[in-house]
């Protein structure tokens, strides 16, 4: 750029202007996709890189902490389906997304003891146990009296456990994925 005056002074002004029409990389390392989690507060990481600077990243329209090339953010989850978009932005403008959805299920699986009824009286040294488990997550791990129980795709499992005592509690344990 050229100015001159009425006075005939002239002035000039150079810029060096650069053609960037590349986005930036952008690799999520946490979480795995679909991830199914019990806690209510997620981290969120990855690489994020640009030959230009500066470089942004946001993780669901909140900015992440950026050192070097890795990206930070914790996340609050609500219960349920939660989706994860990270997005890059450099200098330029030039965008990047990646996208992962995140489950926060916080409710214990529902557990019903079919057989045998409460204070029955057995014949034998050994019971079969039969029940239903119910989680909207399945499949989960059972245990009856510390043996694990195999769940049907439905939640319904039957085991025969040692009856050595004259009076035996049975505990069923579930533990959702």
């Amino acid at each position: 750029v050229r100015a001159a005056d009425a006075a005939g002074n002239l002035a000039s002004l150079d810029r060096t202007v650069f053609l960037d029409t590349i986005p930036p990389t952008l690799s999520i390392t946490t979480p795995t996709p679909d991830v199914l989690t019990n806690q209510p507060v997620l981290a969120v990481s990855g690489t994020a890189a640009d030959l230009a600077t500066p470089l942004q990243v946001f993780v669901n329209d909140q900015p992440a902490a950026l050192q070097g090339t890795h990206f930070s953010h914790a996340l609050t989850l609500e219960e349920g389906s939660n989706p994860i978009t990270v997005s890059a932005r450099d200098a330029a403008g030039n965008t990047a997304s990646q996208a992962r959805t995140a489950v926060l299920d916080t409710t214990p699986p529902g557990i019903v003891i079919g057989a045998p009824v409460e204070n029955a009286l057995v014949p034998h040294t050994a019971v079969t146990v039969t029940g239903t488990v119910s989680d909207l997550h399945l499949p989960a791990v059972a245990t009856v009296n510390a043996y694990p129980a195999t769940l049907t795709p439905e939640g319904r499992f039957s085991l025969e456990i040692p009856f050595p005592l004259a009076e035996t509690t049975i505990t069923v344990s579930v533990t959702d994925r």
